[in-house]
């Protein structure tokens, strides 16, 4: 018999469905994120599409689910420490079902992740994807969680689409309710950085990081804001060696198999390359900016 191809959003709804089973046979708390599981008075174009099923664990269910995860045939391909600079997300892929993003915090909510799990899950309602009831945070979660997923998409089409369904097309009372829920997420910095308010944050030390998924940027001003961003000077060094290694997890993604030694010597080499690049192009720019 011939194999039928499954279409991708078809995947991406049966990998939700699949670890939300997951969740309630195992008793694990987990809310669904974006894609199908976000309300249609969102969206404004019908279902969401989306590459991968993006759910948010709580925090202590981390590990238990990780392990049911590998028990089930899922395969790691990022981990959380090499997601990406908040180290919120790691990257699953199923031979069925596809990629999955294990979220153990969400980008931009700077309380403890345990208590922004907490204040989440207390106000989660339900959806239905592939015939699974799924728990989702309420719509006003909803909407902030995806103001501060535009505020890291640069700006990008979506990222506007959103911004305008979740802030510019809301009532004031809306717009006033997502404040004050971002205020007590400690979500601020992000939710101005969505807004093109950054300005009214310009010394708090994240400021810079979410200028630059903001607005763009090169690797070197990514570099200098990820250390301006970390909370100890132990961070900071940590962060400033991470950015001279290569992510042997980032090098198979982009060539799609597993790098051989002199393919990742390769990347250590354009890596220092692009890093000297951007070097010799800020001492150019401040260069210029001393002889006008």
């Amino acid at each position: 018999m011939d194999a039928v191809e499954v279409g991708l959003q078809a995947r991406v709804r049966m990998a939700h469905a699949t670890l939300g089973s997951l969740a309630t046979e195992h008793r694990l708390d987990l809310l669904h994120v974006k894609g199908p599981a976000l309300d249609p008075a969102l969206t404004g174009e019908g279902e969401r599409s989306s590459s991968d099923a993006d759910v948010l664990i709580r925090p202590g269910h981390v590990d238990r689910l990780v392990s049911l995860l590998v028990a089930h045939h899922w395969r790691l391909v990022t981990g959380f420490a090499r997601g990406s600079a908040f180290e919120h997300a790691a990257n699953y892929r199923h031979p069925h079902w596809g990629y999955a993003d294990l979220h153990r915090s969400f980008p931009g909510l700077t309380v403890p992740a345990a208590d922004a799990f907490d204040a989440l899950w207390a106000d989660r309602a339900t959806t239905r994807i592939a015939h699974v009831e799924c728990a989702v945070p309420s719509l006003l979660d909803q909407g902030l969680l995806l103001l501060l997923h535009a505020a890291r998409d640069g700006r990008s089409t979506r990222a506007q689409h959103d911004v305008r369904r979740a802030w510019e097309e809301q009532p004031a009372s809306a717009r006033s309710a997502l404040r004050e829920r971002a205020d007590g997420l400690g979500a601020e910095v992000a939710l101005a950085a969505a807004l093109g308010e950054l300005g009214r944050h310009a010394d708090d030390r994240t400021a810079a990081l979410w200028r630059y998924y903001s607005e763009g940027g090169s690797r070197l001003d990514e570099l200098r804001a990820r250390v301006r961003a970390a909370p100890t000077p132990r961070a900071k060094l940590r962060v400033a060696a991470d950015g001279l290694r290569v992510n042997p997890e980032y090098v198979a993604m982009a060539i799609g198999h597993e790098p051989s030694v002199a393919e990742l010597a390769q990347a250590r080499r354009e890596r220092r390359r692009n890093a000297l690049g951007d070097v010799r192009d800020l001492v150019r720019s401040r260069l210029r900016g001393r002889t006008r």
